[in-house]
């Protein structure tokens, strides 16, 4: 299997671009012209160098530079996982997170075209890659893909598949705003003669036609360096009447790793930290003023906010005044307080107390200044309340009790966290106080809701199950059938209704009872009222359920039949003889009862 080396490139900071980066024969003695403030961001980055053959040679050139130069130090492991992050030397390694053909997790030291562009599977992995990493970390700042003994037989076509799956990189690390630079590289020349050979400098120069195409694009031209030498003399070889570059033999023998010399890797070594200090902002030595220092002061030299979501526009004065890009960037560190800053220093007030404006310097020197700014009066709406019962409990079950809630308004510093406490009933019933203590009324479901009183119309409610609860009986209404409170009929009936209310009280029977005129009329346990005697009588519905309350109906009773019962039979005085010759002796006859329908009598001997 052909191998092919990936470049990878870990940054934590803002890198300014002055030109188009290529690095190339031409940037291999400018290495030593890098600043030191530039090497000491470049060994805050972590360089992944996964691949197997040609890919050796960079790392084998990084440790052959520091051995001349200590202050070009580097870290090296070549398995598990990626050195922690350093600023006492440049990170570098062959680690990526998975691959295509080994499977997408865990972190894998090899790498090959069949894990870059020649299928979907192949770029889409790669992007699971990216985003491992950005959500992971360390996040990728700059992306890159070496080759090895491959496009000797490659196509113009499958060049083009190359430069479109890494465009496709590019393209999809600015849509996600991930910190990762995606850069372009040729790969290996030696080994290469006749036909193959030209071949192999068709496919490079494919690439870097496609680079100088956007400004943005970034080559690391790993071709080019190793067809120059220390001396600056370019090698040569000729397919038919075309010549082209090769490469020269210094940079190829003895071979010591990755097909490469100790000088060749030396030269790809020196070049790449030139492109490292590039993407770090350094703009080449093309004669630019870093910012050394910068001032931050608010209008008026105000370094408050007293009034409610009130501003503060700041200015930044950078120091020199000479410096090339002044440009800064703003940012807020919260403190006590929260604010807000646009991108032209305007900081809006979020809560009160103290918080840190921030002007940072775009041209990569790190400079920075900054403000305290003090808050106060800042009113902090609430926007959010959660309700919850006393130990987690959101049901009532015993007859009239309780549920205590609390309220828990976000966020914790609101300026006004009071609320007011309301119930919506659904199919039960119950109240609530000023405290948010719910008092069960009926069985069934209620809401019971917080308010917040600061205007905000934020609320939190919690359902509440109530159950058992017993419901008195309010109210009985007694009726005749019919409508009828009258009885004409000799020892008619009228049968009785009770109508209880409320119509979910929990016991709704009644006791009936005759309370006025009992000797006029008899009423049974079903409310059947038997007329005994004319007149009116009152029968009552009594609650079984110990409320008290009763309902009744005032009943006239006509047509009764009294019949007599007895006769008494009296003689005027008291007597009972007659003592004289045809004497006479007046009897009275007393009848009972005394309404007796029909009093009168026969008299006979």
């Amino acid at each position: 299997m052909k191998k092919i080396a990936l470049f990878v490139l870990s940054i934590f900071f803002s890198a300014t671009s002055f030109s188009q980066i290529i690095a190339d024969h031409t940037v291999v003695d400018k290495y030593d012209d890098i600043p030191q403030y530039y090497i000491d961001q470049v060994k805050k980055m972590w360089l992944s160098y996964a691949g197997e053959s040609h890919a050796d040679a960079i790392r084998t050139g990084m440790e052959l530079l520091e051995n001349l130069n200590p202050k070009y130090a580097v870290s090296q492991i070549s398995s598990g996982t990626p050195e922690p992050a350093t600023t006492v030397n440049l990170r570098v390694n062959e680690a990526t997170w998975g691959s295509y053909r080994t499977g997408p997790t865990g972190w894998v030291h090899n790498y090959g075209e069949q894990d870059w562009f020649t299928s979907a599977g192949a770029i889409a992995q790669t992007k699971a890659s990216l985003d491992y990493c950005a959500s992971h970390g360390p996040a990728l700042a700059a992306f890159g893909f070496g080759w090895c003994y491959d496009p000797d037989y490659m196509t113009s076509a499958a060049i083009s598949a190359y430069l479109s799956a890494t465009q496709e990189y590019v393209d999809y690390c600015t849509s996600r705003g991930y910190p990762t630079k995606v850069f372009f590289t040729t790969g290996p020349v030696d080994d290469y003669s006749g036909l193959y050979g030209y071949n192999n400098h068709l496919r490079w120069k494919q690439i870097r036609d496609y680079v100088a195409l956007s400004e943005t694009r970034i080559l690391f031209d790993y071709a080019d360096i190793l067809c120059w030498s220390n001396s600056g003399v370019q090698a040569t070889q000729t397919y038919g009447s075309y010549t082209y570059p090769a490469i020269v033999p210094e940079n190829y023998l003895p071979v010591t790793k990755g097909h490469i010399s100790d000088i060749g890797s030396i030269r790809l070594a020196k070049a790449m930290w030139w492109m490292l200090a590039r993407i770090a902002g350094w703009d080449g030595g093309e004669g630019s003023v870093p910012a050394t220092g910068i001032t931050v002061t608010g209008a008026g030299g105000v370094s408050t906010i007293s009034q409610n979501n009130g501003t503060l526009a700041l200015t930044a004065t950078v120091t020199p005044a000479n410096a090339t890009n002044k440009s800064i960037t703003w940012s807020i560190i919260n403190g006590t307080g929260q604010a807000t800053i646009s991108s032209t220093g305007v900081v809006i007030a979020v809560s009160n107390g103290t918080v840190t404006a921030r002007a940072t310097a775009n041209d990569g020197s790190g400079v920075y200044g900054q403000l305290v700014i003090t808050i106060s009066g800042q009113t902090i709406p609430v926007t959010g309340i959660t309700v919850t019962g006393a130990g987690g409990s959101s049901a009532i079950s015993s007859d009239g009790g309780q549920l205590q809630l609390t309220a828990t308004v976000t966020p914790s510093n609101a300026t006004n966290k009071s609320v007011t406490w309301s119930i919506i009933n659904g199919t039960g019933q119950a109240t609530i106080n000023s405290s948010g203590v719910v008092t069960a009324v009926s069985n069934g479901t209620v809401t019971a809701r917080a308010t917040a009183n600061d205007g905000s119309g934020v609320y939190g409610q919690l359902v509440i199950t109530i159950s058992n609860q017993v419901i008195p009986v309010a109210g009985i209404t007694v009726t005749g059938a019919g409508g009828a409170i009258t009885i004409t009929q000799d020892n008619g009936t009228l049968a009785l209704t009770a109508t209880v209310t409320p119509a979910n009280a929990t016991n709704k029977t009644v006791t009936w009872s005759i309370i006025n005129g009992t000797d006029q009329a008899t009423i049974n346990s079903s409310g059947v009222v038997t007329a005994v005697s004319n007149g009116t009588v009152t029968a009552r519905a009594t609650a079984n359920d110990g409320s008290g309350v009763y309902g009744q109906l005032v009943i006239t009773i006509s047509g009764q039949v009294i019949p007599v019962t007895g006769i008494s039979v009296t003689g005027a005085g008291g007597s009972s003889a007659i003592s004289s010759d045809g004497g006479q002796l007046q009897l009275t006859a007393t009848v009972t009862p005394s309404n007796a329908t029909n009093n009168t009598v026969t008299w006979s001997i």
